[in-house]
């Protein structure tokens, strides 16, 4: 038998291991590469193994041609005649014995018709018997007379049963000549009743005995009291009927009675009235013809298994079909395969069975250990590596944990054979029967054969299965290496366009780090120019406001007045925009109307994007207010129109929506989909341009990402865009598709108290409050700060002045100086706002402190020192300026 064991795998494997490495060692040219040279290891490991493999697929194929040559010696040598007949009654196979009571050679007898060697008398008997066969009525038995030969008249008996599909039978050939001249002589002796050893009864037609001899009183001392009932006589009432018909003059039967067979000559005497029979004690003969049968039907089981084996492709098919095997043709009631585990209980586990099962392998709890589940049969077999019986499972005291459900299922007694290979018992095939000691010494023998068997099928098919396992690998070894050849020359091919790529992207990064240099200069200049524009404007709103406060109400100078500060506040409004340009503004968030930031940068966009682009806006006329920069809104409307004009070299569309909507509960879809439950309001932006890929979606906010060509934009338009929108707790979504143009959808939270928050307090009432408080002004602007210091001094305030930090620090240290108020520009000739408010809050602990700037990019570092500072944004108006610093002082004495 050919046993499969890991071990002999992993000794095939490091042996194949060591060749390849003393191949490897001998070799001219040694590979270049580590990974290819691990590779033709491996290959090679595998090339051996499967040559060990093969070698053992060769000894498996010479002990399957041993196998069947001992199934042939078996079949051919069987003392039984076996013969294979179709469907015509034409010889297909015949053994050695079938051909010697013919009295031919067995290639003579092959293609002639089996009735030429029969008796004339018994031809048609044999129809009839073959069509029976055939018909599927199960296994048929008949007595046959043959040809007359040199040794005188021979009777034979013939079992037979249909092979698979109905188109074969298989004959199994008895000799009964001796049974015959028994029954003959039994005929003679009848003529002597009284002498005869053997029962004779002579009954009337009615079935009243008339006589019965010696024998049969001393075999049946009932049988003159019971008459027709007693079993010996039982159906004889039926063939006295039809002897009184004249439908038969003779019948033969067997019959059983007190445990014994017998065979019944039944004769009608012409013209007496009665009926002779004659019995025959053919017990021992009853019980040699049910041995044999018995054994005829396990070589057949055995013959089968054979057949399964070749023709199975699975072993759970296989396990499952020999117990069906040994079930149906061996008539068991249940057989079943276990396998033996090395686990901590030693189980047994159950691994296919056919029959009558009905849940009895989930009760049996086997174990090979020896524990007293497992002193039982099935552990003891594995155990010992021999065959255990159970004859009576009723009694036996090693089968009591198991009796009661054997006895509910019907089962009596029990064989069980252990699965054998090498290294000693792996598992057990257990027959099941419902008769009480059902297994011949005999029958054991064979079916151990069997068991045998299906060992070597099991180890064959795990034989197979490795091979194929082998052969997959091996495949898919060479497979894995083309395909790591075809990925290592990809990866080299990509690292070339790798190294190409990084060389464009680091000559890109030096022309974007110049632009953004560039940028930076542009900011500072722009914050220059701010810086004295304000400066100016301030003045302009200074002198524009006594101009008003000195015409009257219905003065027609008036309102050229009011038009000089509603351009002020444009020039101003301008300013902030170029400051948003180059992102030099100071956040300062607010309530603001979300419409009047967009329509006050109306012209600026359309001056933005081109005469070739139609800018249409569409402002909600209710839309709510939204807490935030103002400057920052500015900047996220200016990047998506820039970035909407550089996706229309050709003219187009830009349209710019406001709108109020509603994000509900559980609202998973949509551009609204993982925003908290609330009101926002939504800013669309939407272009006719050239449209974006899904690929281009998933990149356009990740900074200095780009798809512009050299020289046409940085990549931090939509980061910024990005981040503004998120800082105030906002979503931005997408929608884009290749030639259809793209749409921004920016979501803000509404601010809190909504349109109320909007409604101005009591900034009137205090427009023209003043004070007597000392200020401390500090403006190197002669014009702004002669402005400035009218303004407060008409309102009742003491004004001092500084045009440097300098001046301020000298008039601070006159003891007889006071100070209630530091007002002093951010940007000074000898040092910055902050550090003269620190140097004078030294020798004046809480001085109020408000700083001026035209530049807020100079306040910067002012923000971050001191969050809560106060700051005057050029260019403010005087009513602001008064209104800020009436502000700061009653905060102080409130």
């Amino acid at each position: 038998m050919v046993r499969l064991r890991h071990s002999r795998g992993r000794r095939r494997r490091d042996r194949g291991g060591r060749i390849v490495n003393n191949r490897a060692d001998k070799a001219a040219d040694a590979a270049s590469g580590v990974d290819a040279r691990r590779l033709m290891h491996e290959l090679q490991v595998h090339q051996i193994e499967l040559e060990s493999q093969n070698e053992e697929l060769r000894q498996a194929r010479d002990q399957a041609e041993t196998l069947l040559a001992r199934y042939t010696d078996l079949y051919d040598f069987a003392p039984t005649g076996y013969v294979t007949l179709d469907r015509a009654g034409t010889i297909l196979q015949i053994n050695l014995a079938g051909a010697s009571w013919l009295g031919l050679g067995r290639s003579d007898l092959i293609g002639r018709p089996w009735a030429l060697f029969l008796a004339p008398q018994s031809r048609p008997g044999f129809t009839a018997f073959l069509e029976d066969t055939f018909s599927g009525s199960g296994r048929s038995i008949c007595a046959l007379e043959p040809l007359q030969t040199a040794d005188g008249r021979r009777y034979i008996t013939i079992e037979a049963g249909a092979l698979s599909g109905a188109q074969e039978c298989r004959l199994s050939i008895s000799d009964c000549t001796q049974r015959k001249k028994a029954e003959e002589r039994l005929a003679w002796l009848a003529t002597f009743p009284e002498l005869n050893p053997n029962s004779v009864i002579e009954v009337d037609l009615a079935g009243g005995i008339q006589y019965i001899n010696p024998a049969a009183r001393s075999c049946f001392p009932d049988l003159p009291a019971r008459g027709l009932g007693h079993p010996w006589l039982a159906g004889l009432k039926a063939i006295l009927d039809d002897f009184k018909a004249g439908k038969a003059a003779a019948v033969r039967r067997e019959a059983e009675a007190g445990g014994c067979w017998y065979l019944q000559s039944i004769l009608h005497v012409a013209g007496t009235g009665t009926a002779r029979i004659y019995g025959v004690d053919i017990s021992e003969r009853k019980r040699q013809e049910t041995e044999l049968a018995k054994l005829s039907r396990v070589r057949e089981a055995l013959h089968r298994s054979g057949q399964a084996l070749i023709h199975a492709d699975d072993e759970a098919q296989f396990l499952t079909e020999a117990c069906r095997i040994i079930v149906e043709i061996c008539g068991h009631a249940m057989a079943w395969i276990g396998f033996a585990q090395d686990d901590e209980g030693k189980t047994i586990r159950p691994v296919a069975h056919a029959g009558c099962e009905d849940g009895y392998l989930q009760t049996l709890g086997l174990t090979w250990a020896e524990t007293e589940r497992g002193l039982g049969p099935g552990g003891a077999a594995i155990r010992t590596g021999k065959p255990a019986l159970c004859r009576h499972a009723t009694s036996d005291p090693k089968f009591a944990p198991w009796r009661a459900e054997a006895m509910r299922r019907g089962y009596q007694s029990f064989l069980v054979l252990p699965l054998l290979r090498d290294s000693g018992a792996f598992g057990e095939l257990t027959v099941c029967s419902c008769l009480p000691d059902a297994f011949t010494q005999e029958e054991v023998e064979m079916l151990a054969q069997l068991a045998d068997d299906v060992a070597y099928g099991i180890s064959t098919l795990r034989l197979r299965e490795a091979h194929a396992q082998a052969q997959k690998v091996l495949r898919q070894a060479h497979e894995e290496l083309e395909i790591r050849v075809a990925q290592r020359t990809k990866e080299l091919q990509e690292t070339n366009a790798e190294l190409r790529k990084q060389i464009d992207e680091k000559a890109e990064l030096g022309v974007k780090f110049r632009h953004s240099q560039k940028m930076e200069a542009i900011g500072m200049l722009a914050g220059g120019i701010a810086h004295d524009f304000n400066n100016v404007l301030t003045t302009i709103v200074g002198y524009n406001y006594f101009l008003t406060e000195g015409l009257g109400a219905g003065h027609p100078l008036r309102a050229f007045c009011l038009d000089i500060r509603r351009s002020a506040e444009m020039a101003a409004s301008l300013t902030h925009q170029l400051l948003a340009l180059g992102r030099h503004q100071v956040v300062q968030p607010r309530v603001i109307d979300p419409n009047s930031v967009l329509l006050a940068m109306a012209k600026m966009l359309r001056r933005l994007v081109g005469e070739n682009i139609e800018v249409v806006l569409a402002a909600h006329p209710s839309v709510w207010p939204v807490y935030m920069d103002s400057g920052q809104l500015e900047q996220v409307f200016l990047n998506l129109a820039v970035n909407a004009r550089d996706a229309m070299p050709r003219g187009g569309r830009l349209a710019l929506t406001t709108k109020n909507v509603f994000v509900r509960k559980n609202q998973v879809l949509g551009p609204m989909a993982g925003l908290p439950v609330g009101r926002y309001v939504c800013l669309e932006v939407r272009d006719t341009g050239v449209g974006m890929d899904k690929p281009t979606q998933a990149r356009i906010f990740e900074p200095f990402f780009t798809t512009k060509e050299i020289g046409r934009g940085t990549g931090l338009g939509l980061c910024t865009v990005k981040g503004i929108v998120e800082q105030y707790r906002g979503s931005i979504t997408i929608s884009s598709e290749p030639g259809k143009g793209s749409l921004f959808r920016i979501h803000f939270p509404v601010a809190p108290g909504g349109a109320k928050a909007m409604v101005p307090g009591d900034s009137d009432k205090s427009r023209g409050e003043g004070g007597d408080e000392a200020v401390l002004l500090v403006e190197d602007n002669d014009a702004l700060r002669a402005i400035i210091k009218q303004v407060l001094q008409e309102k009742g305030y003491r004004v001092s002045f500084a045009r440097s930090a300098e001046e301020a620090v000298a008039h601070c240290d006159d003891g007889k100086a006071s100070v209630d108020v530091l007002l002093t520009d951010v940007v000074l000739p000898d040092m910055d706002g902050l550090q003269l408010a620190k140097l004078l809050e030294k020798s004046r602990p809480g001085l109020k402190v408000i700083y001026m700037s035209g530049y807020v990019g100079n306040a910067l570092n002012m923000l971050v020192e001191r969050p809560d500072a106060i700051l005057l944004e050029k260019p403010f108006s005087p009513e602001k300026l008064l209104k800020t610093l009436r502000g700061l002082l009653k905060t102080a004495t409130g």
